[in-house]
């Protein structure tokens, strides 16, 4: 578009000489033929020449009444062009300034979209993150607390076990620890050190079973709080996947 009005405007640059009016020109050819009309009187040719002087006035005060010749005529096309060429040029620019600034503004709104939505993302992760380490926390609390009764579950399976391979041709306790009512039990009487004192011996094994008891009790505990956590985790991460992998 440049290229055409620097095209154009060179054109009347370089081609466009203005000439002097060519009715001014038909007017002294005009004034230069009266002196040939033989036919006319003195006083026709006078007043043939008053009007002519007249009306040349009249043209070169009045240069827009004069009527354009060819080059006057290229002129005006070629200003005509120009003009035309000038305000398409600057229709374009209109019209691409605004589909920039379109643009822009749209381009404004998609990053503050983007920044939002990840910001959104970002406090979405943040408390998938804490959730998660939550049930890492009650994982290795789960499994800690399974350290800590898996040794007492061996011990006391194994102890059961000894003692069930000792009972066919071991007599614990006797008619007198029969008649004192309840009896300590056999895996009890397994880890005290016997002695000729038979309530002596019954009196430890009691305390052994006590002892024994209130361990398997807080095991138990222990093994329900553990099944807690787990039936947890199981949940939440049954919920998790179903949330972040549906097809």
């Amino acid at each position: 578009m440049t290229a055409t009005v620097d095209v154009l405007e060179g054109e009347l640059n370089e081609n466009v000489i203005v000439p002097a009016s060519p009715a001014t020109d038909a007017m002294d050819s005009i004034m230069a033929a009266t002196s040939d009309l033989e036919e006319l009187s003195v006083e026709d040719v006078a007043l043939v020449e008053e009007f002519e002087k007249e009306w040349i006035v009249f043209l070169r005060e009045n240069p827009d009444k004069n009527p354009g010749g060819k080059r006057a005529v290229e002129v005006d096309r070629l200003q005509t062009a120009v003009h035309d060429a000038l305000a398409h040029k600057s229709a374009v620019e209109t019209e691409l300034n605004e589909q920039l600034n379109f643009l822009q503004k749209g381009f404004e709104k998609l990053e503050d979209s983007a920044k939002l939505q990840l910001d959104h993302n970002k406090v979405l992760q943040k408390k998938l993150y804490e959730t998660l380490q939550q049930e890492v926390d009650k994982v290795s609390s789960s499994n800690k607390i399974l350290s800590n009764t898996l040794p007492w579950e061996y011990f006391i399976e194994t102890l059961d076990a000894v003692v069930a391979a000792k009972q066919g041709n071991t007599t614990v306790g006797s008619a007198n620890r029969a008649r004192s009512g309840i009896k300590p039990s056999s895996r009890a009487y397994e880890l005290i050190i016997r002695s000729d004192d038979e309530k002596g011996d019954q009196l430890r094994a009691h305390q052994m079973d006590h002892a024994l008891l209130s361990t398997h009790v807080k095991m138990l505990e222990k093994e329900i709080e553990r099944y807690e956590k787990m039936i947890y985790i199981l949940d939440k991460t049954g919920e998790y996947l179903k949330e972040n992998h549906q097809e």
